[in-house]
């Protein structure tokens, strides 16, 4: 694959198709655009097939949901959706953070490979996105998203007849509810629609800060630690070395609450769907951008590291016609692009590098290393093979080894100089590391206003988190 493989068609649809869904739009026209890409699809006006829900809940663990194993009931909706639908027990992320593991989901690209650096990288206008393939088909197209690296600001409304983003409202805000509304109200408006729908939702408030939806008295009487709902990221940051088992088990309890919220707005999506009757006429694709870190390994947050709890994410795929079943053997966020097409029957473009997970996909069957990466907190790589991990740090790519079916949480390396499966992996992981450098597009940015700065900042993103405020004593 070389630059610019991913073009697009020279044609787009504006974005006024639609009348205003749940009272507030971005609607987006995005011009026109050259290229040499053009799709195996039915005219617009003829598009038929199933329609398509992608649902992207941000910072979600995949063990903390009970389908995955998880002992505490956070997410009975997702449970049965899982009941109905292909479970994938270790799917990755390319990135863990925002910005470049969706963009790698909508792209079907690794994030180096799309010009994605840091917090004010864009997606490049050229790299033909899910959406417009769907778009080009005939299908009407949404989004709804509630995180500002998600947004028509960093690229992302590439495709999309109608984008909101009124529930990008930072920190502090409550947004599962606003999602849904916005969501509902879209499925409403296309009622009276001859053409197929994608949708986009993603959901925000698994991310820190972590707020209590139950009643008080489900907080535990004896704990008068350092964490409390609410609390801001960098504060806990600043925290981070004094908090004990019982800070992070009640940070793992408001983070449950948080996935509970969420899970009982997105049943409101799957039970709209179940009562209209197109639950069965639906591809619903259920994943995470991330996970989140609660001390596992010596930290709080995301986007620093590459071990599981961070890039092991859920993926669950309601696809009509195919019977539940689950899949053990590793998959990737990549893949969720062309197997939402091949299942469509429509030819994925050139260049992109996901494969068609579908159970009885040749593809599934096949061996392949998948990769991860990210920048923040040092330059890192990561390879996963079967059940063989390796990650490369830094320049000279030091590297550490995991068994995972030995080892799931990560907690004693072995020795990749003596290791023969992890010798052998090593040039895998560098030779792909070479590749996506070599055909990485310009990277594209946006200068950041002082708002959204400080919003940023309040997540977990840029500035110096040692310049938190003073933490909180300990009581005695």
């Amino acid at each position: 694959m070389t630059k610019g493989t991913l073009s697009k068609r020279g044609h787009k649809r504006t974005g006024n198709r639609f009348t205003i869904w749940g009272g507030s739009l971005l609607a987006i026209g995005l011009g026109t655009s050259c290229g040499d890409y053009e799709p195996d699809s039915t005219p617009e006006s003829t598009a038929h097939g199933p329609n398509v829900l992608l649902i992207v809940v941000d910072t979600l663990r995949r063990d903390h949901l009970s389908c995955y194993g998880h002992q505490s009931n956070t997410s009975p909706a997702i449970d049965a959706l899982a009941r109905k639908s292909v479970v994938y027990t270790r799917a990755y992320a390319q990135a863990p953070w925002t910005t470049p593991s969706i963009g790698a989901l909508l792209s079907s690209r690794y994030p180096t490979s799309l010009g994605i650096k840091g917090d004010q990288s864009t997606l490049a206008p050229e790299l033909l996105l899910l959406p417009e393939v769907l778009q080009d088909a005939g299908y009407n197209t949404a989004a709804v998203v509630s995180h500002s690296f998600c947004s028509a600001r960093w690229g992302f409304a590439q495709g999309f007849d109608a984008f909101d983003e009124t529930n990008v409202q930072g920190h502090g805000a409550v947004t599962s509810r606003g999602v849904t509304d916005q969501g509902l109200a879209f499925l409403k408006s296309q009622d009276d629609e001859s053409n197929p729908w994608f949708l986009w939702l993603h959901y925000f408030d698994p991310h820190c800060a972590y707020v209590e939806h139950e009643r008080p008295s489900a907080r535990p009487d004896s704990y008068e630690g350092l964490v409390e709902s609410g609390q801001l990221y960098r504060e806990l940051w600043q925290a981070r070395r004094d908090l004990n088992s019982e800070d992070y088990a009640e940070l793992r309890r408001l983070y449950d609450s948080e996935i509970r919220h969420t899970d009982a707005n997105i049943g409101r999506v799957l039970e709209q769907l179940e009562q209209s009757g197109d639950l069965d006429d639906t591809i619903i694709i259920f994943t995470a951008d991330h996970g989140e870190e609660f001390g596992d390994h010596g930290s709080i947050g995301h986007a620093r590291t590459l071990y599981e709890e961070l890039i092991g994410v859920p993926l669950i795929a309601h696809i009509p016609g195919v019977p539940p079943s689950v899949i053990h053997q590793p998959v990737a966020l990549i893949d969720v692009y062309p197997t939402i097409l091949n299942t469509l029957g429509l030819t994925p473009p050139p260049g992109i590098e996901g494969r068609d997970i579908r159970p009885d996909s040749k593809d599934l069957e096949s061996p392949r290393v998948i990769f991860s990466e990210t920048n923040r907190g040092g330059r890192l790589r990561a390879a996963i093979s079967g059940n063989l991990k390796l990650i490369a740090r830094g320049r000279f790519g030091q590297l550490t080894a995991f068994e995972l079916d030995n080892d799931p949480t990560e907690s004693t390396p072995i020795n990749a100089q003596q290791n023969p499966a992890a010798l052998a992996l090593a040039p895998v992981l560098a030779q792909w590391w070479e590749r996506v450098q070599a055909e990485a597009l310009p990277e594209q940015t946006i200068q950041l206003t002082g708002d959204e700065r400080s919003q940023l900042e309040q997540l977990g993103y840029g500035g110096n988190q040692e310049q938190a405020p003073r933490r909180r004593k300990r009581k005695d």
